[in-house]
């Protein structure tokens, strides 16, 4: 089994994925913003894994899960 860390930082309205200190993808957050939807939005951050409607081939494992404040990290 192959494990990775991958890390989510959160700066304002950027969301950054971080893996190995590197930025491997940003999101812009402020479509999920109550103004943008047009009123409260419940929003739930977790692993979510897909086979891009291909037969599955593989698994997906959560070996742990850590929420650190700002100003935490390592």
């Amino acid at each position: 089994m192959v494990q990775i860390e991958l890390r989510l930082r959160a700066r304002g309205y950027d969301l950054e994925f971080v893996h190995d200190g590197l930025a491997v993808a940003t999101v812009d957050a402020r479509q999920l913003d109550a103004s943008s939807t047009g009123g409260f939005l419940g929003l739930w951050l977790g692993a979510c894994a897909s086979s891009a409607a291909s037969a599955p081939r593989g698994e997906l494992a959560i070996m742990t899960f850590e929420y650190a404040p700002v100003g935490d990290e390592e």
